[in-house]
């Protein structure tokens, strides 16, 4: 057993909640690993139609005097949840004492539990087995009619907490009828991970490999741009509603006009149903669905300031042809500024023109982006790609400089128009370019670019090299 506190797992983040909304829970003092546990056995064994809650209720001694008996004790839990006898759910019940108290409010819970938990059965083997095991006093209730368990416990730990999260098989019986535990051998195997390893290396590996079941990616996305069109149409409608408003009052005001006036009222209004109607049927979701079949997006945050996003594994394969060449053709140029002496340049030239001119060497690139969903937009400099990237060469014009060129007007033009695609298409547009005629930019990325130690240049035959190696397969397979 260990007292770490667990967390971070995919299987209980925002996404997670997409995929389980039928298993839903709490977590104690950040610790989400009693979740984790139930959507890792429980989830493969709920029909449909089943639901299960994991509530965690905290119990301070405020709540209730030393003194009290058991049913003032109930209703001081009760006065923290309305959840404590739902169905389908397990309730975790932290009351916190004095250290020598524990055993006495157990007694105190144990004598008013049949009134106050009418139809639950106490499991006698925890509660001397937190005791001999833990030295924790608690109680374990099961009513199996409502398919529901409430775990009391004087001063919850972490230890106990993970050491709760280990009797989902005799506390939650009722989902393993048809397959009991025992017969699993990954349950087996994350029941011993809690109980046995002196560290939570082991329970993290294997929810790690149940992780990898389900597709998170698709999930996050969903959860993070289900309805971020939406909330534009939102904002269109909230401003021409305020239109409606002034035109209105303009109206009595300008009785003359009343005309003109009323038409743009009219167009206003029919604006305005168009919205209303987008809306009642849940808005677009052409951006999400862009995210998902675009595989060079890495999607890393979306809310109503910002979409923050990187873009790889594409080939840079837009610059100017006649900048280019002149770039090329001269050796005092700054895209030589990382070579010395003649010969390495004529070195250098060959791999240039391998590249740029002959194309048979591909550049993999990479870069990063923030919107504004309301217009504006920036490049991100010394990003922290996403792992899959790590053999893309960062575009210097936006990692080293922020800048976005010739593309920057036109995203700014998609977003005020609410087009995120065209936007978030014109970012790709601009990873994928270089700008020979920037001698700043061309002489920062040549210094960087051949001192790289990743394999970011793809040969003919789709094998990868690092610069450096990529110009010794220049020399010898390219010709003048």
């Amino acid at each position: 057993m260990y007292g770490q506190v667990l967390n971070n797992f995919q299987l209980t983040s925002p996404a997670a909640d997409k995929i389980f909304p039928n298993c839903t829970g709490d977590a104690f003092r950040s610790d989400t690993s009693f979740l984790a546990t139930l959507r890792a056995i429980i989830v493969p064994r709920m029909k449909e139609g089943d639901t299960l809650r994991l509530t965690v209720v905290d119990v301070p001694t405020s709540a209730y005097n030393e003194g009290d008996d058991g049913a003032k004790l109930f209703k001081a839990i009760r006065s923290k949840t309305t959840a404590l006898t739902n169905e389908n759910s397990i309730v975790v019940v932290n009351i916190s004492c004095r250290i020598d108290s524990g055993e006495d409010i157990m007694k105190r819970i144990d004598a008013a539990a049949p009134v106050e938990l009418e139809g639950y059965k106490l499991h006698e083997f925890y509660a001397s087995y937190f005791k001999a095991n833990a030295s924790t006093d608690a109680r374990i209730f099961m009513n199996a009619d409502k398919r529901s368990t409430v775990m009391i416990v004087a001063n919850l730990s972490t230890i106990i907490w993970h050491m709760l999260a280990s009797t989902v098989c005799k506390t939650l019986p009722w989902y393993f009828i048809e397959r009991p535990g025992k017969d699993d051998p990954e349950v087996c195997d994350i029941l011993t991970a809690i109980l046995m390893e002196k560290t939570p290396d082991k329970f993290k590996e294997i929810i790690s490999k149940i992780e990898r079941r389900y597709d998170f990616r698709s999930a996050s996305i969903k959860e993070k741009l289900d309805g971020y069109e939406r909330r534009y149409d939102e904002h269109a409608l909230r401003s021409v509603q305020e239109k409606i408003s002034r035109i209105q009052n303009k109206i009595k005001e300008l009785y003359k006009s009343a005309a003109d006036q009323a038409r743009q009222l009219h167009d206003s209004q029919v604006t305005e149903a168009g919205l209303k109607e987008t809306i009642a049927h849940g808005g677009s979701n052409e951006l999400m669905a862009y995210f998902l079949v675009n595989k060079h997006l890495e999607l890393e945050e979306a809310n109503d300031d910002e979409l923050r996003f990187s873009v790889g594994d594409y080939y840079v394969d837009m610059w100017d042809e006649d900048a280019c060449e002149l770039a090329i053709s001269k050796h005092g140029s700054a895209i030589y500024s990382y070579f010395n002496g003649e010969n390495e340049k004529k070195n250098a030239e060959r791999f240039f023109r391998a590249v740029f001119q002959k194309e048979l060497l591909k550049i993999k690139v990479c870069a990063a982006y923030s919107i504004n969903p309301y217009g504006g937009c920036a490049g991100l400099t010394s990003h922290s790609y996403p792992e899959w990237m790590a053999a893309c060469m960062p575009n210097p014009h936006t990692e080293y400089y922020g800048c976005l060129g010739g593309h920057e007007a036109i995203i700014n033009q998609a977003t005020n128009a609410g087009d995120y695609i065209s936007a978030v298409e014109q970012c790709c547009a601009a990873c994928r370019n270089l700008n020979f005629s920037d001698s700043t930019v061309m002489s920062k990325w040549s210094n960087k670019f051949f001192a790289m130690d990743k394999p970011c240049v793809e040969l003919p035959d789709g094998s990868c090299v690092k610069p450096k190696e990529a110009i010794k397969w220049a020399v010898k397979n390219v010709k003048d």
